[in-house]
């Protein structure tokens, strides 16, 4: 499984440096052969490895998820002497409580969460979708121009 560096990815959005996954070249010399992909012609092509899934639009770069529902995710941030543990069970106050800990900013769109979800957006762009019907994170996703 590929190691992420998941306090770059919240703080920064970037799973990789940029220079290294901008195109589905890239990635693919990167990452190797996805575990799945679905085109949908004009509108992109994905690329899943496991949890992670890249959209490319032509050849570039247009998003990068990173999945929790589904899969068994999990990833620890040390804070002092405090560990958090980033999964799909992540209660929603102990995923703000993080983000706060580890000074990022962020704020729920109320325009673009849903009676069904959240969406937390972070000051890097990343967007964090939780679902209140199950109590679950869902994703996280980095979209680019």
């Amino acid at each position: 499984m590929l190691q992420l560096d998941i306090r770059k990815f919240l703080r920064e959005g970037q799973l990789f440096p940029m220079d290294e996954i901008r195109t589905e070249d890239l990635v693919l010399n990167k990452l190797g052969k996805p575990d799945d992909v679905e085109d949908y012609g004009s509108k992109g092509r994905y690329l899943h490895y496991n949890n992670l899934r890249f959209l490319f639009s032509g050849n570039e770069l247009t998003s990068v998820a990173i999945f929790f529902m589904n899969y068994e995710t999990s990833f620890e941030i040390n804070i002092d002497d405090e560990v958090f543990v980033l999964q799909r069970d992540m209660p929603l106050t102990s995923l703000l409580r993080m983000l706060n800990e580890i000074n990022l900013r962020w704020s729920i769109p109320y325009e673009q969460s849903k009676l069904d979800y959240l969406m937390v957006e972070i000051e890097s762009g990343v967007k964090i979708y939780y679902y209140l019907e199950n109590d679950r994170l869902e994703r996280m996703i980095k979209s680019f121009s």
